[in-house]
């Protein structure tokens, strides 16, 4: 009898099956054979009929599922010669999944093995084949997972898997709020939600969640002290970036079954020397405050976008792993391609028709282009020590804002893998950019990097960051590929998640699409003229990344951005010879950008015609258009600018009115600059503003 009531029969296969065999073959979906094939396979061989139909009994065993005379399934078991493992596979007709077939095939063929010595079940199955995935589960298999090839390794212990964490009628009592004594707002109802790690129930006010007892290779909970090691450690790396979201930890209690109190640390269980099974506790979200639900309703603004890239900065400056980098730089260079190409293979074996092969050919071009003639930018930025130890998942979903004016947070780190966190942090950031861009938000993807960068003082991220996108994107799309295959979805759901597949596809490649060198700006004139309100202008209209030389001068001294340095014209911070390596640290940083194909916008006087034409130079050698804006206004609006930024003290520049006559004095007109690419702009007119957004016109980057 079968899960659905219905029944069916199961017996040995026969040579005489053969012709049913290829007839069941022929009514499977395009999808299901690609999960049992990996690739497509429309037709049979005469081999392939001859071996599935041949059993020795000892070494092979094959049994088939009839309903109605009709054969609708067929499972087998191989041996590995001189071993007592067997491979194991299954093949269900799309109509008759779901009905429990797999698991009454895997029951006689283990209980078929046992008899013939054999003590282990395994199978390669692809990470989308949920229902196969699912099976094993389901009869307690551990499994273990494959990167390299891009399949999951599954195993069994035929004597028995590892035993459920938590067993079926604990799980059945969690669902009623009075396994919640402390938790009052248990009484409103508790909803119940299973992941692929978790049992989760959520109360009105809490969210508990226990691990299932899984080894997926890259994540093993098979015992209680794995589990509650896991639990204490969400906790820990989540308080990073959500320190009053997790509460901490609470024991099962048994007799009744309920939740303990919440603590800091592992309690034993009652009448026992091991530690109870424990579950994290988290204070339950605002439904519909995460980022990319505010983003679907119109809601998410730039300077939310702002608070988030910041929030982010300034947890990487916490968790940076060390100058240079703490890995070799094969090391290095393995954890940035190895999973890009991993991902590749699995786009690759998709069923025919869901990708167009064009798009994943110039994908895998375009990715293994770049991983050999861009070596040396992942080399760079390892010792310059831009690996952090991160969130590893921080996609829009997993950032919240609880309130429109609130510093946002970040759930559910992956705190199980630090080979998934210790990462280059543009890979990280390139995380939300994607799917900033992907729902259409460019603008607002280009914001979050353009602030992340002044914020680290990481320009360099502009090297990678767009291959790091790339990437996120086609992990995106394999994603979505696994929905779109899954028989067991509605139809509705499969055709959103096949476009979500291709659309996602479709930015990996654009992402890394050859768009030209850059363009140049440099904004200038004398203190007070309103240089640095014009480059923000000009980054918010035209997307453009805007390097200031006085965070430049800052970050060269060892200050952060707004500490007062109280030096005057000519000493300390802006002595001359200081002023030499802050233009040349100003290329430096632009260097990245325009080679990525966006603008670089550089906020300094540049009143030395010398220091102009050195970046002109630099712009030509690139192929780079050069644009130089002159920012002007009257003295005494200058000086009155300058005598309230320094009674303020939050401006990363510390020139006040004592700058602006020195600077006036100093200040070498731009005739040397070509007329065609000289624009002025008088600050301390009404239509200051209207006037930079005809500069956008020019500057405006490519990239957007």
């Amino acid at each position: 009898m079968l899960a659905d009531g219905g029944r069916v029969q199961v017996r040995p296969i026969r040579a005489s099956d053969a012709p049913a065999l290829v007839a069941l073959h022929g009514r499977l979906s395009e999808g299901s054979i690609y999960l049992r094939y990996f690739s497509p396979h429309s037709r049979l061989s005469p081999r392939e009929i001859e071996h599935a139909t041949a059993v020795d009994l000892e070494g092979r065993e094959a049994l088939v599922v009839l309903d109605r005379d009709q054969l609708i399934g067929v499972g087998s078991y191989e041996r590995q010669a001189g071993s007592d493992a067997a491979e194991v596979a299954f093949e269900v007709e799309d109509a008759h999944q779901g009905r429990g077939i797999g698991t009454v095939l895997f029951e006689e063929l283990a209980a078929a093995a046992r008899e013939r010595g054999i003590r282990r079940f395994f199978a390669q199955v692809l990470p989308q084949n949920r229902r196969m995935l699912q099976l094993f589960r389901d009869v307690g298999l551990s499994e273990r997972a494959h990167f390299e090839g891009g399949v999951v390794e599954v195993e069994l212990a035929l004597s028995g898997g590892p035993m459920p964490a938590l067993a079926s009628e604990e799980l059945s009592a969690l669902a009623a709020p009075g396994a919640y004594p402390d938790d009052p707002s248990a009484a409103l109802g508790v909803e119940q939600v299973q992941t692929h790690l978790s049992h989760v129930y959520l109360t009105g006010g809490r969210v508990y969640k226990f691990r299932k007892a899984v080894d997926l290779g890259f994540v093993r909970f098979t015992s209680r002290d794995e589990r509650n090691a896991d639990c204490l450690r969400e906790v820990a790396l989540n308080r990073r970036l959500a320190p009053d979201v997790y509460l901490g930890v609470a024991p099962l209690l048994r007799a009744p079954v309920r939740i303990g109190a919440v603590a800091e640390n592992l309690v034993h269980a009652p009448g026992s020397g091991e530690n109870a099974e424990h579950c994290v506790v988290m204070r339950r979200l605002p439904s519909g405050r995460d980022a990319l639900t505010l983003l679907d309703r119109g809601e998410l603004s730039g300077a939310q976008i702002e608070r988030a890239a910041a929030f982010v900065a300034r947890f990487h400056d916490r968790h940076e792993l060390g100058t240079p980098a703490p890995f070799t730089a094969e090391e290095w260079r393995q954890s940035c391609v190895d999973p890009v190409q991993d991902n590749l293979r699995l786009l690759a074996a998709a069923p025919a028709g869901l990708f167009a092969r064009d798009a994943l050919a110039g994908l895998e071009a375009g990715t293994l282009a770049f991983a050999e003639h861009h070596a040396g930018r992942f080399e760079r930025r390892r010792l310059a020590g831009r690996a952090v130890d991160g969130h590893g998942d921080l996609h829009l979903q997993h950032l919240w804002y609880e309130r429109d004016d609130a510093e946002p947070i970040a759930i559910d780190c992956l705190e199980f893998s630090e080979a998934l966190r210790r990462i280059d942090a543009a890979a990280e950031i390139a995380f939300p950019a994607m799917d900033l861009r992907y729902r259409g938000a460019a603008a607002q993807a280009e914001r979050f990097l353009r602030v992340y960068a002044r914020e680290r003082d990481d320009f360099d991220l502009y090297a990678v960051v767009d291959y790091f996108a790339s990437y996120r994107a086609a992990v995106r799309a394999k994603v979505a590929s696994i929905a779109a295959m899954d028989a067991a979805i509605d139809p509705a759901q499969r055709a959103r998640a096949s476009e979500s597949a291709r659309r996602h596809l479709e930015l990996a490649v654009q992402m890394l699409a050859a768009r030209g060198t850059g363009a140049l700006g440099l904004v200038g004139g004398i203190v007070g003229t309103g240089k640095s309100t014009a480059a923000a202008e000009l980054a918010d209209v035209a997307g453009v990344v805007v390097i200031a030389s006085d965070r430049v001068r800052k970050r060269l001294a060892g200050l952060v951005p707004t500490a007062r340095s109280g030096d005057r014209v000519d000493e300390g911070l802006y002595d001359p010879a200081l002023g030499e390596r802050v233009y040349a640290g100003l290329l430096e940083r632009a260097a990245p950008v325009l080679d990525s194909g966006r603008v670089a916008l550089l906020d300094a006087t540049w009143s030395r015609a010398a220091d102009r034409e050195r970046a002109r130079r630099f712009a030509r050698e690139r192929g780079a258009r050069a644009i130089f804006i002159e920012t002007r206004c009257a003295a005494s609006v200058a000086r009155e600018r300058l005598a309230r930024r320094e009674a303020q003290a939050a401006d990363p520049s510390d020139a006040g009115p004592g700058f602006h006559a020195r600077s006036a004095a100093r200040f070498e007109p731009p005739e040397e600059w070509p007329a065609a690419g000289l624009r002025v702009v008088q600050t301390d007119r009404h239509d200051w503003r209207a006037a930079l957004r005809a500069i956008a016109t020019d500057l405006r980057s490519p990239v957007d």
